[in-house]
Parts: C-alpha cells; structure tokens; sequence
C-alpha cells in the first residue's frame, strides 16, 4: 500500500512539474516580431501591358536594350532595325521613363540607326546625367515608399497613389493659359515630379508611371483636350483621373471608372485615343471600360486608407459639414 502511495504522489508530482515546465516556457517565449514590409526598389524597365499588345516584343526588347545602355551611360544599343529604331524611340520613353525623355533625343545626330545599332544624343554631359537618373531615382523611390508599402494590394495601391497626387501637387493653371498662346515644351511628368505642378498631360504620365514602378499596368487615354490614366485591374480596364480629383476634393468619381461614368464628365469613347495616334500602323485591341463594381465608392471624397485593418474611409461628398464618413472594407475591392 505505501508503494501504491508513492507511485501515485511521484506521479502527481512530475505532473506538476511538466506543467509548471509549459507555463514557464509559454510565459517566457517572446511573441513573434511583426515584419516590416520590404521597402520598394526602383524599376528602371518599368512597362505596361497595353504598349506590349499594341507595339510588339520587338519594341519592348528594343527600349530595354536602350535602358541598358543608357544606365550605363552609353550612347549606342542594339536594335533589330530602323523601323523598331523609330517607333520605341518617339513612342516609350514618354511614358515609360520620364527622365530619360526628358534628356536624351536624337535630333543632333547625323547617323540614328545603322547595321543593328541605334544611337543616342545627350543634351547634357553624361556626367551630369547620370547624376540626374540618380536624383530621379531617389525622388521616384522616396514617393512610392511615402505613399504605399510593397504589402498593400493593388487596389491599395492605386487607390493610395491617387490620393498622394492630389495632395502633394496642384494644376498648373499658368501652362494651361499659355498653351492657348505657344508651344510649351516642358509639360510632362518630369516636370510634374520635379516642380510638383503640370497639366493633365504631365498629371496622368506620372500617376501612370507611379502605378507601373509598383507593378500595375497602366497607360494614358486622350479625348478631346483633355488625358488621363488608363489601368488593367483584375483583367479589366478602367479609368482614372487623378487630374479632375485634384480639383474636386480627391473625389472618388474618376476612380476605376468605366465608360459611362468617363462619358458623364464630356468625354466619349469614340473620341478616345489610347496612348499612341498612330493606330493604322498599330492597331490597339478592345480596351472598353466596362465594368462599374467601383461605382459604390464614385459618391464619396477619399479621407484615409489603413491598409491592416483594410480600411478605406471616404467623406460623404452629399454633405457639406463633412460630418458623415463611410468605412469600405478593402479586402472587397
């Protein structure tokens, strides 16, 4: 019997100890450290979609080759022929790396194009510009990392860019009078990032460019006298215009828009041009915007966005006392 006893205080005991063994290592195992977000890098072949369908492979391999060359501070790339030569040289770089628009052409060069090669001209020292791609690289870098993180989803994103632009740059109401009067050449999105004012041209290129460093696919739509952006989310296209919701409180009626809601502000699809005139030497496919699932958020003005608990908030824009505000659950969207 005082075996029996012994056995089982023995064993009441050692449960005891495992026990205490499991609490003590529960209470003195830290919690798990919550990872920052990887910080976004520069994409210096940042490109989209809808010049990929609508210029070719040919094209596109052609301006990386040029991008190549021009990080390194070359003056010449290959290229397959004159032809591609032309058409990626005035058609790309516009949208597609505003700083290398900004100082590289070809208009002093006797030769552009010979035996598989195209060449460059700098309109500065090489030196000097590279010093500038530096410049912009950290400018674009520091705005993609102050206005999203690398972990918000795509409609976070979109939506947090549209938002930054309306905040941090205006109209450039001065261009837009002197348009009416003479050829200004410094409307672009180099100049918008850089003097942080532009019209719709400068306002659309940079918004759509932002989009593609953080690897959405976008473009610009001209109709009539006015662009604005173009994006392919979720396998459809809709439009934006951080343009119009800089001068209407950051609305959220020229977000993901379809062509209705673009038609309601003046601006009708048959007067649409998608990034490039030239659509007789290519054609460009079907890019309707037909889809209106965002229509929920087109009555609201945009206030905050908290990407960890998937909210968006937007002001009732029905209320002048901007009293009412309405929560959307990201993760919907």
């Amino acid at each position: 019997m005082r075996n029996s006893l012994f056995k089982r205080v023995t064993s009441l005991l050692l449960c005891g100890l495992v026990l205490l063994s499991f609490a003590a290592c529960g209470k003195d195992t830290p919690k798990p450290e919550k990872r920052e977000p990887e910080p976004i890098q520069f994409n210096p072949h940042a490109y989209n979609c809808f010049l990929e369908e609508t210029m070719g492979e040919k094209i596109h391999q052609a301006y990386d080759n040029m991008i190549d060359a021009v990080l390194e501070g070359k003056d010449s790339f290959a290229c397959p022929d004159e032809e591609t030569y032309n058409w990626m040289f005035y058609q790309v770089p516009y949208l597609c790396f505003p700083v290398v628009y900004e100082y590289i052409d070809n208009n002093e060069l006797e030769e552009r194009y010979a035996d598989g090669v195209g060449y460059l001209h700098y309109k500065i020292p090489v030196e000097e510009f590279l010093v500038k791609l530096d410049e912009f690289e950290k400018l674009i870098t520091d705005i993609l990392n102050t206005a999203v993180r690398s972990d918000y989803t795509d409609f976070e994103k979109m939506a947090a860019l549209y938002n930054y632009v309306c905040e941090n740059y205006t109209y450039d109401y001065e261009a837009f009078n002197l348009m009416y009067h003479e050829f200004v050449d410094y409307i672009g999105a180099y100049h918008f990032f850089t003097a942080k004012t532009d019209v719709c041209q400068g306002i659309s290129t940079a918004y759509s460019y932002l989009l593609m460093q953080v690897g959405i696919d976008a473009c610009v739509v001209k109709g009539g006298d006015h662009q604005w952006s173009i994006v392919r989310y979720n396998g459809k296209n809709y439009h934006i215009d951080p343009t119009f919701a800089m001068n209407d409180n950051h609305s959220m009626k020229y977000f993901l828009m379809d062509d209705a809601q673009r038609t309601e502000a003046g601006y009708s699809p048959k007067d649409y041009t998608y990034f490039s005139v030239y659509t007789k030497e290519h054609p460009h496919g079907d890019y309707s915007c037909n889809d209106n699932s965002y229509s929920v958020l087109w009555d609201y003005w945009f206030d905050s966005l908290d990407h960890d608990a998937h909210k968006l908030v937007c002001f009732d824009s029905s209320d002048p006392s901007l009293a009412n505000k309405q929560e959307f659950d990201t993760k919907d969207f």
